[in-house]
């Protein structure tokens, strides 16, 4: 595949901040998407995850249609994902934090499609 510049991903992102809950085994963390594609999450945590960790995450992405009244106005996303990159931000502020790249290895094409959606539309709105 050629790659032109500097971007290399496959999939478009958003900087979208979408709820998720992240468990690893000795790890539970409830965080938010910085940016957000059908291939994966960027996200900050405030613990170590080494890469290439497997890891079950839980993404609440808002419904692309307005809901009725009573209805959810999320859709849960429930997937599998590999930790490809974790980063150390030393903030003297908040404290240490991680920024971490999670690849989404096992996800529905139902969910993976809702989410090209969803990341389409942001994007156009742009």
């Amino acid at each position: 595949m050629n790659y032109k510049g500097s971007e290399r991903r496959r999939a478009s992102r958003v900087e979208k901040n979408v709820p998720i809950k992240i468990k690893e085994v000795n790890f539970d963390s409830v965080s938010e998407t910085r940016n957000l594609s059908s291939s994966g999450i960027y996200c900050r945590l405030d613990k170590y995850i080494a890469p290439m960790e497997k890891v079950v995450m839980i993404l609440l992405v808002p419904r692309l249609k307005e809901s009725s009244p009573g209805k959810d106005r999320c859709k849960k996303v429930e997937c599998e994902g590999t930790i490809v990159r974790t980063e150390l931000v030393n903030d003297p502020i908040e404290g240490d934090y991680y920024n971490v790249a999670i690849f989404f290895s096992e996800i529905k094409k139902a969910d993976k499609s809702y989410i090209e959606k969803y990341v389409k539309r942001h994007l156009e709105e742009k």
